[in-house]
């Protein structure tokens, strides 16, 4: 999803290819992709970072005002960095803010895709000051694969600032992150803000002595109703 940009699966035992070309037919590297990928040892520590979130995003600051707070439930578009080769890539995620019945913020749910494939939230939170956390699974291409999201949301702006990390433990920062709707309402007000220039219109008209309607021929024309 925005979050999951997870690599392919492990090279064929046979062909000593790195990428899994049932699902990737001009694979690139991605995030999932590692030596001893999805092995144990790095679903420990992915867990650990997983449950190091949760306390981060519990344990911060929120304020008193929470009438204001206006999430964006939608559909959101976000810039990574394939930490492998350095390319971007584009992800989209459908994000959605359900209010928690202890009004300690909201909880966080959705689905998303992305060059791994399709990707569903398991589970996530987000504080009343935008700090948030959230974990995807691939449904689909890259099985297996498992993104952390954390970071904090600009909720007046629908916008996300933070990091991913897979459980192959590639990581690294989201380039951009914000709400799809938000993009477009931004480009009609460019479209909106150009310069317009006046038009003009000229009509030839008769003149008072004879019937002669072409231009040059004693027949005034009229501007923007005035007679030149």
């Amino acid at each position: 999803t925005g979050a999951a940009v997870g690599a392919t699966a492990a090279a064929s035992a046979a062909g000593g290819n790195r990428y899994n070309n049932n699902y990737y037919n001009a694979a690139e590297p991605q995030r999932g992709y590692m030596n001893n990928n999805y092995n144990g040892n790095n679903q420990n520590d992915f867990d650990q970072c997983v449950q190091q979130a949760q306390r981060e995003v519990q344990n911060s600051f929120t304020p008193m005002n929470q009438t204001n707070c206006q999430p964006y439930s939608g559909q959101y578009t976000t810039v990574f960095v394939d930490p492998e080769s350095g390319k971007h890539h584009n992800a989209s995620l459908c994000i959605f803010f359900t209010p928690d019945p202890q009004r300690r913020g909201f909880r966080i749910s959705g689905q998303g895709s992305d060059i791994d494939g399709n990707t569903m939230i398991e589970d996530g939170f987000a504080k009343y000051d935008g700090t948030a956390w959230w974990i995807e699974r691939n449904i689909s291409g890259d099985i297996g694969l498992q993104v952390l999201s954390r970071g904090n949301f600009n909720f007046y702006q629908h916008t996300f600032e933070g990091t991913w990390l897979a459980n192959s433990m590639l990581s690294g920062p989201y380039l951009s992150f914000s709400a799809a709707a938000m993009q477009n309402q931004q480009s009609s007000s460019i479209q909106s803000n150009e310069p317009k220039l006046p038009v003009v219109t000229g009509v030839v008209v008769q003149d008072g002595y004879s019937n002669n309607t072409q231009y040059g021929n004693n027949g005034p024309v009229t501007v923007m109703g005035q007679a030149i």
